[in-house]
């Protein structure tokens, strides 16, 4: 559970999260509970402001309650007339400080998950390393189609040392798989490679201090 808590393995939904607004009259109906049109939806980001998303066109918007939010690519899903996925880089709250945290999101806001910004962890008061991560995005695992890849290297108790694993999330028509690989996982010099080849992308991790370090809870996740 310590693991699924410090480096997001296991997504929080965010359901705080409204829909995308859109007016009244683009002849939309009802599919499988979403809002979606007869042909695809273009959303293509026109601009990011005050934590809300406005896409190009139409007057499409999707609101979120994160504060400096940033857009850092763009996943596609393999369904067709899935939605584009986001993901962003945020905030959770607006004194977090320098606590950001990666968020996937729907253009629909349908679906979200969140997870732990990579980068490193160190413990304010011992400098002990807590948590060292690099995240990816795009086709950077061979037979896939667009992944969400963390490769990770965490404390996940306070008596052995940081342990191994590789996150990776796929997403779907109606939500987003995740799976975290603690054995037989893939190799970060391969998805290197596919950063090179312009086919996956990786996003600049940072570091911080966390003061004191108590290993997160549900109710604080934005401890890291």
């Amino acid at each position: 559970m310590l693991k699924q808590l410090l480096v997001g393995a296991v997504a929080l939904i965010l359901s705080t999260l409204p829909a995308y607004s859109a007016p009244p009259d683009l002849n939309e109906a009802p599919v499988g509970g979403l809002l979606a049109r007869k042909e695809a939806l273009p959303f293509s980001i026109r601009e990011v402001k005050d934590g809300t998303l406005y896409f190009s066109g139409d007057g499409r918007e999707l609101k979120t309650p994160f504060y400096d939010l940033e857009v850092l690519g763009q996943m596609a899903a393999e369904d067709d007339g899935v939605p584009p996925y986001y993901l962003l880089s945020a905030s959770p709250c607006k004194d977090c400080g320098d606590r950001r945290l990666v968020y996937l999101v729907r253009a629909d806001g349908q679906v979200q998950s969140r997870f732990v910004y990579p980068g490193s962890v160190r413990d304010r008061g011992t400098h002990q390393l807590l948590l060292e991560s690099r995240g990816f995005f795009g086709k950077c695992l061979s037979s896939k189609g667009d992944v969400f890849v963390v490769f990770q290297k965490e404390k996940v108790d306070r008596r052995h040392g940081l342990r191994q694993s590789v996150l990776v999330a796929e997403i779907g028509k109606d939500q987003i798989y995740e799976k975290l690989v603690t054995s037989s996982h893939p190799r970060i010099r391969d998805v290197t490679a596919r950063v090179k080849q312009k086919a996956c992308q990786e996003i600049k991790g940072y570091s911080r201090v966390t003061i004191p370090f108590d290993f997160p809870t549900k109710e604080d996740p934005s401890k890291i």
